[in-house]
């Protein structure tokens, strides 16, 4: 623990009223991380406070903050999530982020050495995507190495994190308050690029790119690309000497990767991938083994070859337009004909009529029948003979305002005239099966009658029915004058 931070007793004490520090976790130059919790929930966290010997350097002070606002504006996954910021009673400026658990790329190489590709790969492309997210967002980190990377353990699976962004820099910062001083290195040396490295200010993302190719050829091949202890010889090492194969350290390695990993590590930045995404993409090309070339604005473009001549392709035919099959004639079955016994029934009804339309009386009419005479003495209301009624279409219809009694003929049909149109009465348009005259009328369920032509039939066509309705009316009389025979004489009898 820093002697600073125990002398200031930062243990236990509680930063805004909210925060309640714990143990500590680590130690950098210009802070400490303790573990700490929420007050009010018990949820673990992490604080970072800054050295209190710094309170008073306001260079320092101002990238504590500049810290803090990268954090704030970088919302990705595998970058450190900043909770709260504040400044503790003494002036102490603290930040409270999330607690991690797991180990940094340093103690998993220092313990593990040489990572297999496919695991260096798993292990270090959150990472990149990570970076490449900041760079989007106008965040540089500068201080890429092992100890800023950290591996994550949670539910079993394992994932990246970058941290440290307390060397970052803020590509929108105005240029009367930038942090850095021109000609002062920020930044870790042995991967720092070599423009970083002569403190020039016109960084880009390049810069965090050569680092970035630095972590990669650590854990594939477990040693630095520069592992120069000096400073002066490490600086000459990155300025000017030759970069290493890790082919050459590592067997096994393909040569297209070892030609990836020298373009990351360029002297000139010119010469490198335009990002950290390009580099990875190829990287991962490399290992499949094949080749990847991101488009650059400075490399002039391939040529392309010629268009091929067109080809004639003759134009597909039409379908045949659709022809409906014609439907087949619809021919009406004729009437059969009228039978004999039913000629002769008709051509005697017609001599009934015509002699009963002769004036006079005539001895050669049948004579009247008994039986009506009685029906109509006993019935008044019944006037209409018996005959006309049944055979000439005339029916006893009571006339309500002429008096109880009274009746009036309806109009005679022959069986070979067909009804006029006339309306049907309200009651009669739709009879039901129970209260239809018609004994020969197709039930309800009967199936729909067959489709003809809309052409009016012959005369003859309702002759058959006609035929029918006068032998169905026969038997009623028959059956009513039996009744009536019957009845008078058990009258009789019992008079």
């Amino acid at each position: 623990m820093s002697a600073h931070v125990e002398q200031s007793g930062f243990v236990g004490r509680v930063l805004g009223d909210r925060w309640i520090v714990g143990e500590q976790l680590g130690s950098g130059s210009f802070g400490v991380v303790h573990a700490g919790v929420e007050r009010a929930s018990g949820a673990a966290v992490a604080v970072k406070l800054l050295h209190p010997q710094f309170i008073h350097h306001h260079e320092t002070i101002a990238r504590f903050w500049n810290e803090a606002e990268a954090l704030r504006r970088l919302n990705h996954p595998n970058v450190l999530v900043l909770i709260d910021a504040g400044v503790c009673d003494d002036g102490v400026p603290y930040l409270v982020t999330e607690l991690l658990t797991g180990e940094t790329l340093k103690d998993l190489l220092r313990r593990e050495g040489a990572l297999p590709p496919e695991r260096a790969m798993r292990l270090l492309g959150p990472a990149a995507h990570a970076l490449h997210h900041a760079h989007l967002a106008g965040i540089l980190h500068r201080d890429l190495k092992p100890e800023n990377i950290f591996r994550l353990r949670r539910d079993g699976l394992g994932t990246t994190k970058i941290l440290d962004f307390g060397m970052a820099k803020l590509l929108d910062t105005p240029p009367g308050k930038k942090l850095s001083q021109t000609g002062v290195l920020i930044g870790t040396m042995a991967y720092s690029a070599p423009e970083q490295m002569q403190g020039v200010t016109d960084l880009d993302a390049r810069a965090d790119q050569f680092g970035f190719a630095a972590l990669m050829f650590e854990a594939l091949t477990g040693q630095r690309p520069f592992p120069q202890s000096q400073p002066f010889a490490l600086f000459q090492a990155v300025m000017n000497g030759a970069r290493p194969r890790a082919s050459e350290l590592r067997p096994g390695i393909p040569s297209a990767v070892d030609e990836v990993l020298l373009r990351g590590l360029d002297v000139d930045r010119n010469r490198r991938y335009a990002s950290v995404e390009d580099f990875y993409l190829a990287l991962t090309q490399a290992f499949a083994g094949a080749p990847f070339e991101p488009a650059s604005p400075a490399a002039p473009a391939a040529p392309q070859p010629a268009p091929a001549a067109p080809q004639f392709v003759p134009p597909t035919p039409p379908p045949a337009p659709f022809e409906p099959h014609a439907a087949p004639p619809i021919t009406m079955a004729s009437p059969p004909a009228p039978s004999a016994r039913y000629r002769a029934i008709e051509e005697e009804a017609t001599r009934v009529r015509a002699l009963a339309a002769e004036p006079g009386p005539r001895s050669d009419l049948p004579p009247p029948n008994p039986l009506n005479t009685t029906l109509a003495s006993a019935h008044p209301a019944a006037r209409a003979p018996a005959s006309r009624t049944l055979m000439e279409g005339t029916a006893p219809h009571n006339d309500f305002s002429a008096g109880a009694g009274a009746s009036t003929p309806m109009p005679v049909m022959s069986p070979l005239q067909p009804a006029a149109a006339s309306p049907p009465p309200v009651s009669a348009v739709q009879p039901t099966s129970a209260a239809r005259s018609d004994a020969f009328a197709p039930p309800v369920s009967s199936p729909p009658p067959r489709l003809v032509p809309s052409v009016a039939p012959p005369a003859t066509a309702i002759v058959p029915a006609r035929s029918n309705v006068v032998w169905f009316v026969l038997l009623v009389v028959a059956v009513l004058v039996v009744a009536a025979v019957a009845f008078l004489m058990g009258r009789a009898s019992n008079g």
